[in-house]
């Protein structure tokens, strides 16, 4: 049983915020960028954030059981972000795609390669500072994913090069 439910919704709230903050990067810049493959690597990020989403709003509502239940739709909705993981605002990462209108299946690795690298980074963080082990434990699966995504981006990069 959770000893304190407080920590840890709060920790979720915060890594829901961060995740749902990067898939709406990866949604607006797969829009914006005329690159084909470029569209397609933004939009698979974005489905890797959703699944995040979703993990985050089941353990959410598993923590809370039957007292509130909430969809994805409402949490996406109760909680507003304008940060991505890493604590990165998401306007500025997005005028760097903006100012590029042109850009490669390679810099759009590069932008993601380093904002997953930004949010291993945090997530890291988190672990460290965070006194609430169950919060560490989410924070520690989170950072696994976002290791993932650095290796999946790494060999999309190898296999372009």
């Amino acid at each position: 049983m959770v000893s304190n439910n407080e920590d840890l919704l709060g920790s979720l709230t915060l890594a829901f915020s961060m995740e749902k903050g990067s898939n709406e990067f990866y949604k607006k810049a797969e829009e914006k960028i005329i690159d084909k493959k470029g569209k397609e690597m933004f939009k698979k990020l974005a489905s890797f954030e959703e699944g995040h989403m979703r993990y985050i709003q089941y353990l959410y509502t598993s923590l809370l059981g039957e007292k509130k239940l909430i969809t994805l739709a409402e949490f996406k909705e109760k909680v507003p972000t304008d940060v991505m993981e890493g604590g990165i605002k998401i306007d500025p990462s997005l005028e760097r795609v903006e100012d590029t209108p042109f850009m490669d299946d390679i810099d759009v690795l590069n932008i993601a390669g380093d904002k997953e690298a930004k949010s291993y980074t945090f997530y890291q963080k988190l672990i460290r500072k965070n006194s609430d082990t169950n919060a560490k434990v989410v924070f520690e699966e989170l950072a696994k994913e976002e290791k993932k995504h650095i290796k999946y981006i790494k060999e999309l990069i190898d296999k372009i090069n």
